[in-house]
């Protein structure tokens, strides 16, 4: 492609202001930045060295990093990617789940899994191909927009950047999105460089293929926008400033409407592309005909609320329950769409009523964005370092120090003064409008990293002009500069840590990880990292709860005490916890314990049905029938249809010669149950005691066909020695 001079690429948008930059040097203009974004010598091998690079250092991250528990076991988002991806592998209706976030990377995870036999390595590998790639394109802008040197050093760094690298090898969307970000940028770059061609060329005999060149290469930006929407919604704005920009290059180059007009539906046809079948899907699956994901509503409150600092930082269980409910008191239950609203319609109240403490709110994440250090969300990327030493030489953090940002911030603040006229306008777009819109909803290392690529593209020419600065001896630019890059690392390594920096998230992976295994059934791995967990945060009494359930379910009562104990010392308000500690009691055999703690629970919460039928067998076990059939009776009056607490007033009943009663009770958890051979043959027994020689024998006959070795029944056939017909 023909280029344009690079004293016309620049941030202005007015033919005036272009006129009357001057470069600063002409004669030591770069051939390959005159060139513009498709011309100069041939460097694709610089490229491919950055690709190479790139794909090694992830490559070996992914084979050193297998040891982690996670690495195939993925847990919060990840775990929810890969639950969907495998849901759809299989011929599943996702229907909602597949519009909660953002739907590119699930159907990424979908092909990749079709493929591959559903194999994560293969997905990582796969991502680790695509960071590779975006190393080479972030080579490919920083030679676009400055110089060969500085495509050069962006595309290394890229290559080394710590928290991409790390990203790429989770089953998340931030490495696709990184990809788009430089895609996005360039296409921005090279339409404008289109713009010019045609302006330029196109009364001059080669209209035709002016016009052609500037409807291919608009309508891959419109194709890009959407797919970078699809994948991470705050890039919509950076997209739709990008068009304007461009609609305004169109009209300040004299172009003619009918030019203008092909541009836009270009622009528009790429992105309906891909936006209609996606809205067409929502509209099949969900009844909601739109792109975009349903949780931005929910994640927009939780950065923009009266205890935003607070809702950042909360965790998945009772947290997460209580924000849940929100929408359920006002009447919203199952339309995540309608939820949607409300927590919508929640934030702007909150911004209409407090504007201040909003505006404080978005300082406060502003922040958070520009600090050196990576603010955890779901992960925690410095928690991994445990499972590899390349993630941990390249992204750690020194007190309130953190590298890469804490270095690449001061060098990007040193290229926005020192280049400030070169910086094209779609970098600059894509830097502010992005930053913007992601500190707008939620600020976190996993959505700032789709910027990184662009960051060390002005970081690399920020490091090139204080090398020039210095061998050029300018010791007045050189001290403006060392003080720049001084307030940039003051600005990034604010002085306290931010409240989601305060979480254990080392003892919240294992924990997570205990949850799924003791979901898939796999008690001895849950137990396992429910202890690991413990070791990282033993004042968690969840966990301590959980762990007494698993070591019950295994038959190791004396630890479920131990575990219940303990977590009952740190919540001691928990009724239900109580309660299973009256239950390990049980089982164990110690019933005074087990009827105290009983007792304790129900004063607690009178309501729990359950465990007024555990007293009650406890009561009963322990001599007690009168105690034991009044609990029982209050178990029934609060759960009339729970077939257990049927049975065991109906058994207690019986025992005190109380058969009439016995018998309706025990009528009564067969209507729920009516295949339990041991309820039927208490009631034939009970029958029998009652007389009821004919019924009794029916209902012994019954149990014999549930279970035709029920050697009680047999007995009580033979002892009533009546005939029966023949079935």
């Amino acid at each position: 492609m023909v280029g344009f001079p690079a004293r016309d690429y620049c941030v202005c948008m007015t033919r005036s202001h272009r006129l009357r930059r001057k470069p600063r040097n002409p004669k030591k203009s770069s051939p390959d930045k005159q060139a513009g974004c498709g011309g100069g010598r041939n460097t694709g091998r610089f490229a491919w060295l950055v690709f190479v690079l790139a794909l090694v250092v992830r490559l070996a991250y992914l084979y050193e990093s297998s040891d982690n528990p996670t690495f195939t076991t993925p847990i919060m988002d990840s775990a929810d990617y890969d639950s969907l991806a495998r849901s759809l592998v299989g011929g599943g209706k996702p229907g909602t789940s597949l519009f909660w976030q953002s739907v590119f990377y699930p159907f990424f995870l979908f092909v990749a899994y079709g493929l591959s036999g559903s194999s994560i390595v293969a997905a990582k590998l796969v991502q680790a191909v695509i960071g590779a790639a975006t190393c080479a394109l972030t080579y490919r802008l920083g030679r676009v927009v400055f110089d060969l040197r500085t495509g050069i050093l962006a595309g290394i760094m890229t290559a080394l950047c710590g928290p991409l690298v790390f990203f790429e090898g989770e089953l998340l969307a931030t490495g696709w999105a990184a990809f788009w970000a430089v895609a996005l940028v360039l296409l921005f770059c090279r339409c404008d460089g289109r713009v010019r061609e045609a302006a330029k060329h196109g009364d001059q005999g080669r209209a035709g293929s002016s016009v052609t060149n500037v409807t291919f290469t608009f309508f891959w930006l419109g194709l890009c926008g959407a797919l970078a929407v699809i994948t991470r919604p705050t890039f919509l704005p950076v997209f739709l400033a990008g068009c304007v920009w461009l609609g305004l290059t169109l009209h300040g180059a004299g172009n003619a409407g009918r030019r203008i007009l092909l541009a836009a539906s270009s622009v528009l046809a790429g992105f309906l592309l891909i936006a209609l079948p996606v809205a067409a899907v929502n509209q099949t699956q969900t009844g909601h005909f739109g792109m975009m994901p349903a949780s931005g509503g929910v994640n927009f409150y939780i950065g923009n609320n009266p205890r935003a600092e607070e809702t950042v930082s909360w965790r998945p269980g009772r947290q997460w329950d209580e924000l849940a409910r929100m929408p359920e008191q006002h009447g919203i239950v199952d339309n995540p769409w309608a939820r949607q609203r409300f927590f919508y319609g929640q934030t702007w109240e909150y911004v209409r009523d407090e504007p201040a403490d909003f505006l404080g709110g978005l300082a406060r994440k502003g922040v958070e964005f520009v600090s050196a250090r990576e603010m955890p969300r779901s992960v925690d990327v410095y928690v991994f370092h445990e499972w590899s030493h390349i993630l941990t030489s390249l992204v750690w953090k020194a007190g309130r120090f953190g590298f890469p940002f804490g270095v690449l911030l001061p060098l990007v603040l040193i290229a926005c003064v020192h280049k400030r006229h070169e910086i094209p306008c779609p970098v600059w777009l894509m830097t502010i409008v992005y930053s913007l819109s992601t500190i707008l909803v939620l600020t976190a290392s996993r959505y700032r990293a789709p910027l990184l690529p662009v960051v060390c593209v002005l970081a690399a020419a920020g490091f090139l002009a204080l090398v020039a600065v210095v061998r050029s001896r300018d010791l007045r630019r050189l001290a403006a500069y060392l003080m720049l890059a001084g307030v940039g690392v003051g600005i990034s390594c604010v002085p306290r840590p931010f409240r989601a920096e305060q979480i254990n998230y080392a003892a919240e992976l294992h924990r997570l990880l205990g949850h799924r295994f003791w979901a898939e059934g796999k008690t001895d791995k849950a137990i396992e990292f429910y202890e690991r967990s413990l070791r990282f945060a033993e004042n968690d009494a969840d966990v301590h709860a959980k762990l007494a359930e698993a070591l019950l379910v295994q038959g190791d009562r004396v630890g479920a005490i131990t575990h219940y104990t303990a977590s009952l010392n740190i919540r001691p308000q928990s009724s239900l916890n109580r309660a299973r500690l009256g239950l390990a009691f049980h089982e164990n055999g110690q019933l005074d314990q087990a009827i105290a703690e009983y007792r304790k629970a129900l004063a607690m919460n009178p309501s729990l049905a359950r465990v007024h039928s555990n007293l009650g067998a406890a009561l009963q076990k322990s001599g007690d029938l009168e105690g034991a059939i009044e609990a029982y009776g209050q178990a029934s009056r609060l759960s009339p249809r729970d077939a257990i607490v049927s049975y065991n007033l109906g058994s207690a009943l019986a025992q005190i010669g109380d058969l009439d009663a016995a018998v309706e009770a025990l009528r009564r958890s067969l209507d729920v149950n009516p295949n339990n051979a041991d309820v039927r043959y208490e009631l034939a027994l009970t029958l029998s005691r009652q007389g009821n020689r004919n019924g009794a024998a029916d209902e012994a006959a019954r149990v014999l066909r549930i279970n035709p070795q029920h050697s009680g029944a047999q007995n009580l056939l033979g002892a009533l020695n009546v005939e029966r017909p023949m079935d």
